[in-house]
């Protein structure tokens, strides 16, 4: 649990982070797409620009039966190899929206564990990617500890 070291605003920049490592695990274009969007807008949030709550819990899950969470469902469903990557992302994006208090129901209702433990869950599908090792994650906690 390397994230335990980490101040509540660490936790959120070491959660991008860890997208962004998992981002280069996803082959599907569309999947990928997604994924970076939503990444992009939990960091615009967490650096102070405007982001509305809903877009990024659209991005999470929305109306339209899109979302992070659907992309992952098909992933598991086709067997990717990435889809563990897709979960990383999925789980930080949830853990800023959980954090940022703009995560309401429905989406909310979509995920049943409690924020710290979808850190946890994040670190371990972040180390069963091909690309991420757990030497990266401890580099990048050692980073964002050593922040103010």
């Amino acid at each position: 649990m390397l994230y335990q070291c980490l101040s509540p605003t660490q936790r959120l920049l070491y959660s991008i982070a860890i997208a962004k490592l998992a981002l280069k695990e996803i082959d599907d274009v569309d999947t990928a797409a997604h994924a970076r969007i939503a990444i992009e807008r939990v960091e615009a949030w967490c650096q102070g620009e405007s982001v509305e709550p809903e877009e990024i819990a659209n991005l999470i899950h929305d109306e339209t039966d899109r979302g992070l969470d659907l992309y992952s469902q098909e992933a598991h469903v086709k067997g990717w190899p990435s889809a563990v990557a897709i979960d990383t992302i999925l789980y930080a994006v949830v853990y800023i929206a959980w954090r940022i208090n703009i995560l309401k129901p429905p989406v909310m209702e979509l995920f049943d564990n409690a924020c710290e433990e979808m850190l946890s869950e994040m670190e371990d599908f972040a180390c069963s990617c091909n690309r991420i090792r757990q030497a990266d994650l401890q580099q990048l906690a050692i980073t964002f500890a050593k922040l103010n």
